[in-house]
């Protein structure tokens, strides 16, 4: 166990210091979050759930058959995993006995932040248009299986960003 007093004042400093040392623990070993090339195919879409969820997370701003498509940024997945932060430092502190049972649950608890914040998101609303033919007023919930295709997994190096 890591032992690091704490006053409100120095919270940042152990904040930081903590990661530093989390970091020093992991030993190359990373939790991806995300959602992983082999969640196969978007409902009548002729692109992966992984680009769907780009697509959502930066907008889009591109000639259509008929007319432009205009999606406004939403991001999700990054904001979503960093609404966790403090979770994450006490799973590790928790658990720094055992790295392989802290990652499993960071990455758990990491997919449940990132779907709660998908469910949370309101703006930039969708258009009218969009309301209609989904009968929704979530920006990033149609069917749910978006939302469903996050995961995470554990690998032992670390990544670039967008792996």
């Amino acid at each position: 166990m890591i032992g690091i007093d704490v006053d409100i004042q120095g919270f940042q400093q152990a904040s930081d210091a903590l990661e530093q040392e989390l970091k020093a623990l992991m030993k190359d070993q990373s939790v991806l979050i995300g959602i992983h090339e082999g969640e196969g195919q978007a409902d009548g879409d002729d692109f992966t759930m992984a680009q769907l969820g780009a697509t959502l997370h930066f907008g889009t701003d591109r000639a259509g058959a008929n007319h432009n498509v205009v999606i406004p940024a939403r991001p999700w997945l990054d904001v979503g995993v960093e609404s966790g932060r403090r979770d994450y430092v006490s799973i590790m502190e928790d658990n720094a006995d055992d790295m392989e049972k802290a990652l499993n649950l960071v990455g758990q608890v990491a997919v449940a932040k990132v779907q709660k914040y998908m469910i949370d998101l309101k703006t930039p609303p969708n258009a009218i248009s969009t309301v209609r033919k989904k009968g929704s007023s979530n920006p990033l919930i149609d069917t749910g299986a978006l939302m469903q295709s996050v995961s995470y997994s554990i690998v032992n190096d670390i990544p670039e960003e967008g792996m």
